[in-house]
């Protein structure tokens, strides 16, 4: 089961306790802790192990003539885990990343298409043509952050679903037809089925989409965008680690610094070491296959040679 952001706050406070005269931070400042601790401890802890728990994968049509695309606006860092491009005949190849000092050199000789960033976009070298073959795309596998998170009122939880209208136990007020939402996974690893869909309509407690995830179930719920009642992506097995980070950044904050002392000295050293005991290797009895990809014999194999765009044709 998902933990939520109700419980997170519950947990917390049953690890801390403080003196009558001290003005306690409210749920949602506790919260904001959170969020903070989740994306400068948590995410670094997680990807270290270097299992991909937060990739995803956004698929952007590739355009005639424009060369430029932006990465999604919501990975990590503003960086992709990996760029690929997809043929029509679903041909997958990797798109080698060239240095800014180089693309000249790749617009007068496209052996090899190839891209490199401009800000928030890639620009992909050389230039794309005038005529693109049809389904051709850019596959973008970036990684996705946890979303902020709000208290179970804050969101709607999914209590029947009816084809694209879906019925909530609540609507809170600030969701009214256009404001974009995420879908948010309940159960355990707390994904989001799909980011910013904006509402149809409401009529009472009946939320009407364009769409809706196939796999949505009961008990799954509607947030604003950006934000989740339960930590996204991340183990049932991290919770004790996050409270005990949380507790610690809150007793600093009151100014309980022995509180804060103790946390970090005890609790928080052996779940850490726990916590990666659990999450690495994610699967025991499968190796990693490390494949040479710019070996003589399987470069081409990796590469997207003979830019042509409008054929599909990939050598």
């Amino acid at each position: 089961m998902a933990v939520t952001a109700d419980e997170l706050i519950s947990g917390v406070k049953r690890r801390i306790t403080m003196p009558a005269s001290q003005a306690l931070l409210t749920n949602p400042d506790i919260l904001k802790i959170a969020d903070a601790i989740i994306s400068s401890r948590m995410v670094p802890l997680l990807e270290s192990v270097n299992q991909e728990y937060f990739v995803r994968v956004h698929n952007e049509p590739l355009v005639a003539s424009q060369s430029e695309y932006p990465i999604p606006y919501r990975a990590i860092g503003r960086g992709l885990r990996e760029l690929k491009f997809r043929s029509a005949a679903s041909n997958i190849m990797n798109l080698a990343l060239i240095s800014l000092e180089d693309a000249q050199v790749y617009q007068s000789s496209a052996l090899t298409v190839g891209f490199h960033f401009l800000g928030d976009k890639i620009r992909l070298v050389p230039n794309v043509p005038q005529t693109v073959g049809p389904d051709q795309s850019l596959e973008m596998y970036y990684r996705l952050p946890p979303s902020k998170l709000v208290q179970v009122t804050d969101a709607m939880r999914i209590v029947a679903i009816n084809g694209t209208d879906l019925t909530v136990s609540a609507v809170p007020e600030a969701y009214t037809a256009g404001v974009p939402i995420d879908f948010i996974q309940a159960r355990s690893g707390n994904g989001i089925y799909l980011l910013d869909v904006p509402i149809l309509g409401v009529n009472g407690n009946v939320i009407s989409f364009e769409a809706v995830p196939p796999d949505l179930i009961l008990g799954d719920y509607i947030c604003l965008s950006g934000y989740s009642p339960v930590i996204n992506f991340i183990p049932n097995e991290c919770y004790s680690l996050i409270e005990s980070y949380v507790a610690q950044r809150y007793c600093s904050v009151v100014g309980d610094f022995e509180g804060a002392q103790v946390i970090g000295q005890t609790d928080i050293p052996l779940e850490e070491k726990n916590m990666k005991l659990i999450l690495e290797p994610r699967i025991d009895g499968e190796p990693t296959v490390i494949i040479n990809r710019y070996s003589l014999v399987r470069g081409n194999k990796f590469a997207q040679r003979s830019w042509l765009y409008g054929g599909g044709v990939i050598n």
